[in-house]
């Protein structure tokens, strides 16, 4: 196996021991590779002898270096014959060559008399990052929300800190390219920060070590304690359940998230901690699909199941849970790509950027984030020169543990 092919099962080592499935079918397909078997039956056996799917995996993967220079690509055919062609596209450096090709891409978005009026915000059709200027709540909105909502407290100034890592340039040994626009999307969410009442801490192109020990750092901090809330924005390539370094090394989302939790996170018990991640996840294009009838109430109903009656009580007073007030909020759906602009930036970004600056005002969180949702669907890729790309869409997504209605009041502080 060529020097690189070794590099790359290494690298990806953590991903394969996550993600490959089914591995009876993908063994029986070595042992029956064309030119000559990856896997001979005494191999089978003594991969098969390991006591657990993980270490059967690992046993694999020690071996594959050493059965000569076809075993990479036999590897890879075997993975998508037993349809695990995303870990394959990921080892052979499809999802790069994906990005490669939407850089140069451009929008369509459909005619204002075609969506929902009250939800449209116009894109920045001016190269480069978008003026931002967040629009300030009233003394009166921030009141009446209290009563109605009982929302999480937001008037301490800095409202707390909030850390944006983008990775833009990545090292030749990554085997990554870069991802051009990426720094208009580091000013965008910087200055929207800042606006929103956040003191920012802006990181640029850290290896997957660096990005760790970043995180591990920031979550550390004493200034925690009396923020009233904490902001994580993560940019770069991305996989599933992964986001790369510039050095093509990976970092696993749950590793990320588990620092912030109430038992590794004490400073930021129980209060909200926002995630927003700009990196692909998968390699999909989304070309949409025809809108169904919906069938009604009835269906729905169907769908929900029967209804309930009486009373939850609780088994026990248990303490606070390890992972609440949390959000989780991603550009795209997993197993999907997103698209990125290198003139304005990627779609999720910009789009954030317009409307919080132009909501935070007056609407809350997850009805924001459902906005950006709308307007993000409504985009379409437009590159004829690839047509595997042209038409392609975008759907955001989100995955929150809040226990109290989140809103920004920008510009309300203690005392004001």
């Amino acid at each position: 196996m060529e020097k690189r092919d070794r590099e790359t099962l290494r690298k990806n080592r953590v991903f394969l021991l996550d993600n490959i499935d089914s591995l009876d079918r993908l063994i029986d397909e070595l042992l029956a590779a064309p030119d000559m078997p990856i896997v001979t039956e005494s191999m089978m056996d003594s991969i098969q002898s390991n006591p657990t799917k993980e270490r059967k995996i690992g046993a694999l993967l020690d071996l594959l270096p050493r059965r000569g220079p076809t075993a990479f690509t036999a590897f890879c055919a075997a993975l998508r014959k037993t349809e695990q062609g995303f870990i394959a596209d990921q080892l052979q450096g499809v999802v790069t060559e994906v990005e490669r090709k939407m850089e140069t891409l451009t929008v369509s978005v459909p005619p204002e008399g075609e969506v929902d009026q009250a939800d449209v915000i116009p894109l920045d059709n001016k190269e480069g990052p978008i003026s931002v200027v967040v629009k300030p709540c009233t003394q009166e909105f921030v009141n009446e929300t209290r009563v109605k909502h009982a929302p999480y407290k937001m008037d301490a100034n800095p409202r707390g800190l909030a850390l944006i890592l983008s990775n833009t340039r990545f090292g030749q040994a990554s085997q990554l390219l870069d991802r051009k626009g990426g720094e208009i999307d580091l000013q965008n969410a910087t200055h929207l920060l800042e606006g929103l009442g956040f003191a920012t801490f802006p990181e640029e192109d850290k290896s997957a070590k660096d990005m760790l020990l970043i995180l591990k750092n920031f979550a550390a901090k004493e200034e925690h304690k009396t923020a009233d809330a904490c902001i994580v924005v993560l940019m770069s390539h991305g996989a599933r359940g992964l986001i790369y370094g510039t050095d093509g090394e990976t970092v696993k989302y749950k590793d990320i998230f588990d620092m912030f939790n109430n038992k590794e996170c004490p400073n930021l018990q129980g209060k909200p901690k926002l995630f927003f991640i700009q990196a692909c996840r998968g390699d999909a294009v989304d070309k949409g699909t025809d809108a169904p009838d919906f069938g009604g109430k009835q269906q729905m109903q169907e769908l929900l199941g029967p209804k309930t009656t009486g009373t939850d009580q609780p088994d026990s007073n248990a303490p606070l849970p390890t992972r609440t007030d949390m959000v989780f909020a991603y550009a795209t759906q997993e197993g999907n790509v997103s698209f990125r602009n290198s003139k304005y930036g990627s779609w999720y970004i910009q789009t954030i950027t317009n409307v919080f600056m132009t909501h935070a005002k007056d609407k809350e969180l997850s009805s924001m984030l459902r906005m950006v949702n709308r307007l993000v669907s409504q985009k379409s890729a437009s590159c004829p020169e690839t047509p595997e790309h042209h038409g392609g869409k975008e759907c955001c997504e989100f995955v929150d543990t809040l226990r109290h209605d989140f809103y920004f009041f920008p510009g309300n502080y203690k005392n004001t």
